[in-house]
């Protein structure tokens, strides 16, 4: 190549370096921020690989998921553990009847009330007292709930939403007696059906299940024993835009019971959307510490610290239930980091009631 060409092509170089120079110069003045975000998130690629974050077509939010969120929400489960407070949270659940634990954990005194043992009708632990605050409790009804408290019912234009139903409608039955709008969700396939035929007065059945808004592990399929996930999954915010429960006082009463997705689920909203609970008063939920039922990892135990930490600390809720409960056989299995700090052994779950300040 002759030298006149050679200096051609070496200026053209220099020239395209130049402004492909200042078009990055450019863009950074710009979008800089944003720009930065983009590499910080990129450069933690680990946090998808470490945490497995698959697709899923079942699974929706209520908005697009930014790199900005999704590092906010995932990052936390990789920092250390907060053992003082796991070990504190499953005292709360070892020892109901601790007087300290009462006194800081406890709707002790609520509707002049104090705490007491009773015996209840279940599914599986019936010999298993419960410890409740709640002057009129009723407890005929059976499943995993064990008896709804009916201090301040009926409530005028209160709305249940109630996860988890396995063909067992007691407690939305009892809520629908109470003047309460009930609207019953569960996603599994195999009771899709005989779901979808129940008819009763003031009960709204949806062939939907409960999913955090942004995932840091892998999406659940199935509900434990009973079986697979198909129906749709949706966060709570876009439940309840779907059903036009956004004002803040349109939901009353929570009740959950979704085979493990509250750690996913609640870790998400004291994360990301804790608006996702305004109005709410009163959540009932079953809770459970087994490897079968997503508590298997140290990223399960941040999640299960997060918990407890958002509703005593973050909203203001005390218990005013608590029952223990075996569970079935095969979801028995504790894992041995949680034993450690404080779990006791062979106990699936506990089914926890919160109340924020009264009932009603």
């Amino acid at each position: 190549m002759p030298l006149v060409q050679r200096k051609s092509v070496v200026l053209l170089a220099i020239v395209g370096i130049g402004i492909l120079s200042g078009t990055f110069v450019w863009i950074r003045s710009l979008y800089g921020d944003q720009l930065k975000t983009c590499i910080s998130v990129n450069s933690r690629h680990d946090i998808a690989e470490r945490l497995a974050i698959p697709s899923d077509p079942h699974v929706q939010s209520s908005s697009f998921v930014s790199p900005m969120t999704f590092q906010k929400v995932c990052e936390r489960l990789l920092q250390p553990l907060n053992v003082s407070k796991l070990k504190e949270y499953l005292r709360v659940l070892r020892e109901p009847r601790n007087p300290d634990l009462l006194a800081r954990y406890w709707a002790v005194g609520l509707s002049g009330t104090r705490a007491r043992r009773i015996k209840i009708k279940h599914c599986c632990s019936a010999e298993s007292p419960a410890t409740v605050v709640c002057r009129n409790f009723q407890r005929d009804v059976k499943g995993d709930g064990g008896g709804v408290c009916l201090d301040g019912h009926p409530m005028p234009k209160c709305v249940v939403y109630s996860f988890g139903i396995a063909n067992d409608w007691t407690y939305d039955e009892a809520m629908a007696a109470q003047s309460c709008r009930v609207y019953s969700f569960d996603p599994t396939s195999a009771f899709e059906q005989v779901h979808k035929a129940y008819k009763r007065p003031n009960i709204t059945f949806q062939y939907v299940g409960l999913a955090p808004a942004v995932r840091c592990g892998e999406v659940q399929s199935t509900g434990g024993i009973y079986g697979k996930l198909e129906g749709e999954l949706l966060d709570l915010s876009a439940i309840r835009s779907r059903l036009g429960h956004t004002a803040q006082n349109s939901i009353k009463i929570l009740k959950i019971d979704c085979e493990g997705c509250e750690w996913d689920v609640f870790y998400e909203l004291a994360q990301n959307n804790p608006q996702a609970l305004d109005g709410v008063n009163e959540v009932i939920i079953e809770v459970h510490q087994v490897q079968s039922l997503r508590m298997g990892t140290t990223a399960d135990m941040v999640k299960f610290e997060a918990f407890f930490t958002f509703m005593f600390e973050k909203q203001g809720f005390k218990l005013w239930y608590h029952h223990q409960n075996k569970g079935a056989r095969a979801d028995r299995a504790v894992m041995p980091q949680l034993l450690q700090l404080g779990a006791v052994e062979n106990i699936c779950c506990y089914e926890l009631g919160f109340v924020r300040s009264s009932f009603g």
